[in-house]
């Protein structure tokens, strides 16, 4: 009788997972290493930077020009202007970052 009850538990189980969850099958399995990439707080700064640039064009530009066309190209213009001399100041670094084991075998996403 207790079998019974184990087996129509999984069964239930097997049917609500579907249909509470979406399930992605998303296999991935890759062992320990080592992995070069961007310094997070470097482009942290990088980002900054520009965002700062492109506010204060954004401000000279609305105050400079009436003309909603004219606005728009003085700060594309300053915006490219803004990433070349950002990066100069920051530029970019690569660092060493060692990756864990990691596996994965099903996502699982709440459906409601």
């Amino acid at each position: 009788m207790r079998r019974n009850r184990i087996i129509v538990a999984l069964l239930i189980g097997v049917v609500l997972v579907p249909l509470m969850f979406e399930v992605e099958f998303d296999p991935h399995f890759s062992l320990p290493r080592t992995v070069t990439g961007a310094d997070a707080a470097q482009e942290t700064r990088y980002q900054q930077c520009v965002s700062r640039q492109t506010d204060q064009a954004t401000r000279e530009a609305l105050d400079t020009a009436d003309n909603p066309d004219v606005q728009s190209l003085m700060i594309r213009i300053r915006q490219n202007e803004a990433a070349t001399e950002c990066r100069n100041r920051h530029p970019e670094r690569r660092i060493q970052v060692e990756e864990p084991l990691s596996f994965n075998l099903v996502d699982l996403r709440w459906r409601f």
